[in-house]
């Protein structure tokens, strides 16, 4: 069985500040953005580079809020639906009426999921188009793909399962794997391992960092960054 490492020196935050600094990271994919700030490890990125993406988000209301964000970026592309291998429609399940906004994500393709929530009658399901994740590549006319990004409550081993490693050989890839099972879990770990990824184990994610990726320059500005970072966390701790 493949292990992923548990590392708390290792941080996807650091890892994009280091890989764009080198200026590794230009072309990206998001499988669900969301609104493209709640949550999202990117925003403090995309909002200062300019960095091409491909946003995928089956909540129309929500992709929206993420294009007025952006609305004067015109190398960002948006679709407003989901991935899937084999369906042009699929269901989507949401909550009717959200507590707090933070339940806005709570969006799935698979109606397990929310199965306490379904329970008290509080699903909304409705159908999104949806379409496999390298034809939304292809629409897209990108060659290149350095960063993989992806939450899907869920369904984020079946996203990466449409990858086309072969083709695209992203420099990170992040997903969420805490609603995975066992097998799918262990099958995603395998999946990156056989496509040269290490991968390290998070809270709720995994982070997976191309091997021949890993090199001195990089070594060295990711320590520098993670230092300064840690120095100016206490900074403030002494402060406050």
């Amino acid at each position: 069985m493949i292990k992923s490492t548990q590392n708390n020196l290792i941080t996807f935050h650091y890892l994009l500040k280091t890989f764009n600094h080198l200026k590794m990271i230009n072309f990206f994919i998001q499988v669900g953005a969301h609104d493209g700030i709640m949550h999202d490890p990117l925003y403090p990125f995309l909002s200062k580079n300019e960095w091409n993406g491909i946003l995928i988000e089956p909540q129309k209301n929500m992709l929206n809020k993420f294009q007025d964000r952006y609305k004067n970026r015109k190398n960002l592309l948006y679709y407003a639906f989901a991935v899937h291998p084999n369906y042009s429609k699929v269901k989507l399940y949401t909550i009717k009426t959200p507590r707090n906004y933070s339940q806005t994500g709570w969006a799935t393709i698979l109606s397990d999921k929310l199965s306490n929530e379904k329970k008290k009658n509080k699903i909304e399901t409705y159908l999104v188009r949806a379409m496999p994740l390298m034809k939304v590549v292809e629409k897209s006319k990108f060659k290149i793909i350095d960063l993989l990004q992806i939450d899907t409550e869920g369904f984020d081993y079946e996203v990466l399962k449409m990858f086309d490693f072969q083709l695209f050989k992203p420099i990170l890839v992040q997903f969420e794997y805490i609603h995975l099972s066992k097998e799918d879990y262990e099958n995603s770990l395998r999946l990156l391992s056989k496509n040269g990824y290490i991968t390290i184990k998070k809270k709720n994610d995994i982070i997976a960092i191309k091997k021949n990726r890993i090199n001195t320059a990089f070594i060295f500005y990711y320590l520098l960054f993670r230092i300064k970072g840690s120095i100016k966390s206490r900074i403030r701790l002494n402060y406050n």
